[in-house]
């Protein structure tokens, strides 16, 4: 049964007409209900880390235009001696401005975000770390999303394409990271 948050959601955009001046292609409303659901990143290496976080599992839960990301860190490729900081919650916002690129898996839909919150280990941060590009607070990332066989890819970061602006957004996705659909 379809809850009651996600049928409004639902509606809501199926009415929506128009979204910030720009119409709203049948492309990103497939996503977006594609997308919806809880996904699972098993113990994978984490490239963009010292040591203490060589590795992570990550569960994702997207419900409407909000992602909530739960991600655990580990020292071991088997993900059982926790990291420092051990886990890090991500509180994000989804907006979908139009637009497709081709991958090597098939098209991805143009999604940007805006993280709203990060806390590591329960301790919200009030301001960058400049560890990671998604680690900047209320800053927009230019990002691509897409679902194969009940599994979420994101776009893949890279030192050309930090995703930072329009002209930077990912053009590969992450395949290193596949996300499995869990509800």
């Amino acid at each position: 049964m379809i809850n009651r948050k996600l049928c409004a959601f639902l509606l809501v955009t199926l009415l929506c007409v128009s979204c910030n001046g720009n119409k709203i292609k049948s492309a990103d409303i497939s996503t977006r209900l594609a997308i919806q659901g809880v996904w699972q990143l098993s113990c994978s290496a984490n490239s963009r880390s010292n040591l203490q976080r060589a590795y992570m599992t990550s569960r994702d839960t997207i419900t409407g235009d909000e992602l909530l990301s739960e991600t655990n860190f580990f020292t071991d490729a088997e993900c059982t001696l926790p990291g420092e900081p051990a886990s890090r919650i991500s509180k994000i916002s989804l907006f979908f401005p139009g637009g497709i690129t081709d991958t090597r898996l098939g098209k991805a839909t143009h999604m940007n975000t805006t993280i709203n919150v990060v806390e590591y280990d329960g301790v919200s941060l009030t301001e960058d770390k400049g560890e990671s590009p998604y680690e900047f607070i209320g800053k927009d990332f230019f990002d691509l999303v897409l679902v194969k066989d009940n599994i979420l890819y994101y776009g893949a970061w890279s030192k050309i394409r930090r995703g930072e602006n329009a002209s930077q957004r990912f053009n590969k996705l992450a395949t290193a990271y596949p996300y499995k659909r869990q509800k």
